[in-house]
């Protein structure tokens, strides 16, 4: 369960920032440390922070075509497969689906973005499992 996790709080590392439509002027995701919380049935499961470089939020601030690049980069160190992904205003969802016989699990995802701040929803669907997840994350400065 816990590389389930691990892979969950990257993905949402990689989506903050796909927060609206495809716009050259908009910043998505602006670079800096970025403090968040992962809850489970309202109980805090992770709590850390992650310093966003200039080239992270290039890579956020991308098309489609370039959030999927990165989702699937970073979903392939998971052996998941990214099967749908949709960016539509402030939010962003996704299916991955990752493993393999008794380890496959399906990941949904959806992820809404405003300013410095993000809150995503994540379930973990498998054979003989269901979690879902709330991460919530805020720009906290600049990286240290």
């Amino acid at each position: 369960m816990s590389r389930i996790h691990a892979t969950a709080l990257f993905v949402v590392a990689a989506l903050i920032g796909a927060n609206a439509p495809a716009a050259v002027a908009q910043e998505r995701l602006r670079p800096g440390l970025w403090e968040m919380t992962t809850t489970k049935g309202g109980q805090a499961i992770n709590t850390g922070t992650h310093c966003f470089t200039a080239e992270d939020a290039r890579s956020a601030n991308g098309d489609a075509k370039t959030l999927r690049d990165t989702l699937e980069a970073s979903f392939a160190k998971a052996s998941c497969k990214v099967k749908d992904l949709t960016v539509a205003g402030n939010t962003v969802s996704y299916v991955a689906e990752c493993g393999s016989g008794a380890d496959a699990h399906t990941l949904s995802a959806a992820a809404s973005y405003r300013g410095d701040t993000v809150e995503n929803q994540m379930t973990v669907k498998g054979a003989t499992l269901m979690n879902t997840t709330t991460s919530r994350g805020h720009r906290v400065g600049a990286c240290p």
